[in-house]
């Protein structure tokens, strides 16, 4: 029963590309088709690196022949088919998913995401204002 506990987390860590960034950093999913959809929401985002950095946004891009993580490595089939399944189980062609620090679904959208609808519903949780509070007082 050990072995079968440990190997069932060992596949969860494996198939898993986000759980490394729980409690330190929020997480955009850009789920797209097409290149071009992809492309124009990362250059969207890459507009406001300073406002992606000041919320600890790093993103994820999953496209139809390509996935990759913040630091631009590939992931998986594995771990693509795992972010599908937990974030865009309709496969919707094109969808942008907020992850919060705490790992859960917080915003999804089926268009392009702009910057001000995106940084508002960050800055309105909970943590992000303890955020907000502790960077004035410094």
């Amino acid at each position: 029963m050990k072995i079968i506990l440990s190997c069932l987390i060992f596949l969860t860590m494996i198939t898993n590309p986000i759980d490394k960034y729980k409690w330190k950093n929020r997480l955009i999913l850009i789920f797209a088709e097409s290149e071009t959809e992809m492309t124009d929401q990362v250059n969207i985002l890459n507009k406001e690196k300073k406002g992606l950095k000041d919320r600890d946004l790093l993103i994820f891009t999953i496209g139809k022949e390509k996935a990759t993580d913040p630091q631009g490595n590939s992931l998986s089939p594995q771990q693509q088919e795992w972010l599908s399944k937990e974030f865009n189980p309709g496969r919707k062609p094109f969808a942008v998913v907020l992850i919060g620090k705490d790992g859960t679904e917080k915003l999804t959208e089926y268009a392009l995401l702009s910057t001000d609808k995106l940084f508002s519903t960050i800055d309105v949780m909970p943590m992000r204002q303890q955020e907000m509070k502790d960077d004035y007082r410094k």
